[in-house]
């Protein structure tokens, strides 16, 4: 589990602990800013997001401490604010580990997967439904030879069914799901580190490709290409060189290609120049990360890495990043920067959206993208320590800052459904005057990737727009004519497909 990786960095590296944690906003000077309302406190530290009730709005789920056991659900109110945790205990007095969001009984609500253990070196892989509500009940669980370093789903095997992907020890193995709450064992292999498993498709192939970040020596990334089939044949490892950096997929430059971000929080030599700075390791059709980039920030990487959205409505994805003072490594205030990207690939100053106090807690252990309202703008949320001792999860509290800028978002918001298509315009069987507006939003069940239009069997069009489970499409298309055939579809990164088709007459 994520969590789990970073709160043993903290003990490794010596740094100090939360006392209070306050929020402070900048209003840049220069353009392509972005502005964030005061943060919503959801409490405890949740590292997984989806929408759990059907509200529109990401709900958390997050693995409890050793003290209890379980997982908790927070429910978002549908208001930007955050209800009460709702506990759950496992069976067998099992401590929970890694967790999963999926469909596993095709009813179209999220599902969780919870990965358990307990002291007798029993290991189970729990599966909950949901009612629709944001209400888990245990449907049925599934013995493991040993215990799971973390788990991922994705359509591995192109069937539009999530299956399961999860490492024990150094071996990787999915699980095909049915669709009616079973799994059927898949292929394993054998992989180079335990660690982090990480979605993508990072050769533009359509196939659902893992990567696996060392979290031991903190210096390799272990990509895995899958041929859709549920096998993963061909591999290649990213050394990072400069140091122990951290690793998140995201797609920073927004060609379709997933890419690598390495965040340096620790240098190999700590007399070293500073650290301010992010790589992105390009993803390519050849397989080979060649293109690689150092972004330079504003202060120094902290053990969390950066992540891609379009944060300020211009259509180009910008970063994200979790930043620490680079002088004061163990006490120094920390920071969410946003790096705006603009048109020719170079990036503005970080704007910072939150500042902790100094002196401060250890840097962030978790941030991320999320849908916290129901609009189409990216928010951001983040975990922190906020009591003493960070050793234990119950003292860990998450954010969320809710993005207020005004920009060139999508005027279509996506479904308020766990997985679904939103077409707002052309409406279905209309009659209409070219050239015709699409306005379209979309959710997934894993990080979505792409919306297109495919008219009369020929695709017009797709945009490679979006953040965590939702992706848009705004365009004006000049159609002929006549009647015509229309077919949206969306894609997540592991190219699991969702489809909506009616039929449109042009005047």
């Amino acid at each position: 589990m994520y969590l789990e990786v970073a709160i043993v960095r903290y003990f490794k590296f010596h740094i100090g602990f939360l006392a209070s944690i306050a929020c402070a906003f900048t209003m840049p000077a220069f353009g392509a800013s972005v502005d964030f309302k005061a943060y919503v406190s959801v409490g405890q530290a949740t590292y997984l997001h989806a929408d759990l009730n059907g509200d529109g709005r990401e709900d958390f789920v997050y693995a409890l401490g050793q003290t209890t056991g379980g997982f908790a659900v927070v429910l978002s109110n549908g208001d930007g604010t955050y209800g009460t945790p709702v506990n759950y205990t496992l069976p067998y007095g099992e401590t929970s580990g890694s967790i999963a969001i999926g469909d596993f009984n095709s009813d179209g609500k999220a599902d969780l997967l919870i990965l358990g253990a307990n002291n007798s070196q029993q290991y189970d892989l729990f599966l909950y439904l949901n009612n629709g509500s944001g209400i888990f009940a245990e449907k049925a669980s599934f013995p493991l030879s040993s215990g799971v370093e973390s788990v991922t789903v994705g359509d591995f095997n192109h069937d539009g069914i999530m299956d399961v992907a999860f490492l024990q020890a150094a071996e990787l193995s999915v699980w095909f799901g049915d669709g009616n709450s079973g799994f059927r064992v898949g292929p394993t292999m054998q992989v180079s580190t335990g660690g982090n498993l990480m979605l993508g498709d990072f050769d533009g192939d359509g196939y659902a490709d893992l990567a696996i970040g060392d979290p031991v020596n903190y210096d390799t990334v272990e990509v895995l290409f899958g041929d859709g089939t549920g096998h993963f044949p061909s591999q290649t490892t990213i050394q990072v060189p400069n140091g122990h950096s951290v690793f998140a997929a995201t797609d920073v430059n927004g060609d379709g290609k997933m890419d690598i971000v390495a965040s340096t929080f620790y240098p190999d030599n700590p007399s070293s120049p500073t650290f301010n700075y992010i790589d992105v390791y390009y993803g390519d059709a050849d397989r080979t990360f060649a293109n690689h980039t150092i972004i330079p920030i504003q202060h120094c990487a902290t053990g969390t890495p950066a992540l891609a959205a379009d944060m300020n409505g211009d259509g180009i994805n910008d970063l994200i990043v979790p930043e620490t003072d680079c002088d004061n490594l163990s006490e120094g205030a920390v920071y969410v920067g946003v790096l705006t990207r603009n048109a020719n690939a170079t990036y503005n100053p970080d704007q910072i959206v939150y500042t902790s106090p100094s002196p401060s807690s250890l840097p962030l252990l978790w941030l991320d993208v999320i849908r916290g309202n129901a609009d189409a703008k990216p928010d951001i949320a983040f975990t922190q320590c906020n009591a003493t001792p960070c050793s234990l999860v119950e003292n860990f509290q998450t954010e969320v800052l809710l993005n207020t800028t005004s920009g060139n978002f999508h005027t279509c918001d996506a479904p308020i459904v766990f997985e679904g298509i939103h077409v707002c315009s052309p409406i279905a069987g209309s009659t209409v005057a070219s050239s015709v507006p699409f306005h379209i939003g979309a959710a997934g069940q894993v990080v979505m990737r792409k919306v297109e239009v495919w008219i009369d069997g020929n695709k017009i069009v797709e945009q490679l727009n979006g953040f965590s489970n939702y992706s848009f499409l705004d365009d004006t298309l000049t159609l002929t004519q006549g009647a015509h055939e229309v077919n949206i579809y969306a894609a997540g990164w592991d190219n699991s497909l969702q489809e909506q088709s009616f039929s449109l007459n042009v005047q």
